[in-house]
């Protein structure tokens, strides 16, 4: 009877550390355990793209994928991943009229509910009436859509620095398929400075909805991070 009961524990133990097991196995490996969007505006949208890659030599087939929020949204390119190759996972956020931070853990499943792997989303969501101490961008959301045949193909933004020391700017992440981008790489003590972004050949013809992210250091050595969207309709 002992050693029927000690059996029965031992395999609960089992069962119970499986996705534990999976996951420190390491089936997949990550492009980024991560995706820190830092101040972005609300009702925007902005997107990150994952790279799932396989560290096995069999198929996985990915189920469910969970975010937790209905702000986060998901898109993959397939759903099977084969020995050596790799999934494209987008995550979407929306930030709606949502307001302060945001961190949500986006977990992924295969199709025996073990969890493969799981990704920190962040954001710190801020409204029009938002009032930065150190820094500021202005439009906070770069808008191409246009009505008709015609629209603008190149707008300005400003960076001002509201400080009294110099601040080093660095670009993080921009779109490289619908719109170049000019970015200063430095701001001067209570000045501001402007940067450009304007439409690739693809973009001019396109609908999209992209972004560009980057960094400043203040003088305490304190990171912030803007993710700033870009958007373009065309109205017919």
């Amino acid at each position: 009877m002992k050693y029927i009961i000690k059996s029965l524990i031992i395999l609960l133990l089992l069962i119970s550390s499986i996705p534990a097991f999976a996951e420190n196995k390491s089936f997949v490996s990550l492009s980024d355990n991560s995706v820190n969007f830092g101040y972005v505006p609300q009702m925007s949208q902005f997107a990150r793209t994952v790279t799932i890659k396989s560290n096995t030599d069999f198929p996985i087939a990915i189920g469910k994928i969970n975010t937790y929020s209905d702000c986060i949204e998901t898109k993959m390119n397939k759903t099977i991943l084969q020995p050596g190759d790799s999934i494209n996972l987008e995550l979407i956020l929306n930030t709606k009229k949502l307001k302060g931070k945001l961190y949500k853990i986006t977990h992924i499943y295969d199709e025996n509910k073990i969890r493969l792997a799981k990704i920190a989303v962040t954001a710190s969501i801020y409204d029009s009436s938002a009032i930065f101490k150190t820094i500021s961008i202005e439009p906070t959301y770069i808008n191409f859509s246009q009505f008709g045949d015609k629209g603008m193909e190149k707008i300005n933004f400003t960076i001002h620095n509201i400080t009294d020391e110099t601040v080093p700017l660095e670009l993080l992440y921009a779109d490289t398929g619908f719109f170049d981008l000019s970015f200063p790489l430095y701001v001067d003590p209570n000045s501001k400075t402007t940067g450009v972004v304007e439409l690739t050949a693809n973009g001019k013809n396109s609908e999209f909805l992209e972004s560009f992210t980057f960094e400043y250091i203040d003088a305490n050595s304190q990171k912030f991070r803007f993710s700033v969207p870009v958007k373009r309709k065309i109205f017919k």
